[in-house]
């Protein structure tokens, strides 16, 4: 995939996240789909994607959204890279690998991001974060295998396969 192509679906996350799923809320809770983006183009393509744009759209999110600065998109761009990491592991082809994925990527964030906003004084106790993050990893899976269905599936290139024609 290009970084253009890339840039394009992670805009229309941030638009879509600001403006319709704010007002889908499950339990009072909405889906993070710049997370869920930057959880699945680490996971899903080779380079630096979900990284990048996760860091970009993070703190595009902390400066129209945020009383401080910067934390979404460090918390995004560590998540990227530790999904990116977890890739050589899983099997890119298998739900069940994205679900994998899924928790580890919405856990990861979310402990990080609880950690960085206590340090400033954020009211947010642990239980509250906890009781949350179930909701969240099954609304976060279904969005990431709706787009895994959808378009994932189709763009993913296996090199190492011998049948696959380039």
């Amino acid at each position: 995939m290009k970084y253009k192509y890339a840039f394009l679906w992670f805009l229309v996350a941030f638009i879509l996240q600001s403006t319709v799923f704010h007002h889908l809320p499950i339990f009072g809770i909405t889906p993070n789909l710049v997370l869920c983006f930057a959880i699945l183009f680490a996971f899903l393509y080779e380079g630096w994607y979900g990284m990048v744009f996760g860091v970009v759209f993070g703190l595009l999110q902390d400066l129209c959204f945020s009383q401080v600065i910067g934390l979404s998109s460090i918390s995004f761009g560590v998540t990227a890279f530790i999904i990116i990491c977890l890739r050589s592991f899983l099997y890119r082809d298998s739900l069940l690998n994205l679900f994998a994925a899924c928790i580890a990527g919405t856990l990861v964030h979310y402990f990080l991001y609880w950690c960085m906003t206590s340090a400033f004084g954020a009211l947010h106790t642990l239980p509250e974060m906890l009781k949350m993050l179930p909701v969240l990893v099954i609304y976060h899976f279904i969005v990431m295998a709706v787009f895994y269905l959808l378009v994932g599936r189709r763009t993913i290139r296996h090199p190492q396969d011998r049948y696959f024609d380039v």
